[in-house]
C-alpha cells in the first residue's frame, strides 16, 4: 500500500524515500527527516548565538 507518491522519483534511479515507500514505513521516513531538519535549526540557532557572543566580548 503506497501512501504517497513524494517526493517524485528522479531519472538516475530514484530517491532514498523508495526504501521506506517499498518497507510501507513512510511515516518512519517523514519522523527522520523531521528530526534532522530539527537538528539543523538547533545547530544554526548555536551558531548564531556563539558568533553574537564573539562579537559582543571583543569589545
Amino acid at each position: 500500500m503506497k501512501l504517497s507518491h513524494w517526493p517524485p522519483e528522479r531519472s538516475h534511479g530514484g530517491t532514498p524515500w523508495q526504501f521506506f515507500v517499498a518497507a510501507d514505513v513512510l511515516v518512519v521516513g517523514y519522523v527522520t527527516t523531521a528530526a534532522h531538519w530539527l537538528f539543523v535549526v538547533a545547530h544554526l540557532a548555536v551558531m548564531a548565538g556563539s558568533t553574537r557572543l564573539a562579537a559582543s566580548s571583543s569589545h
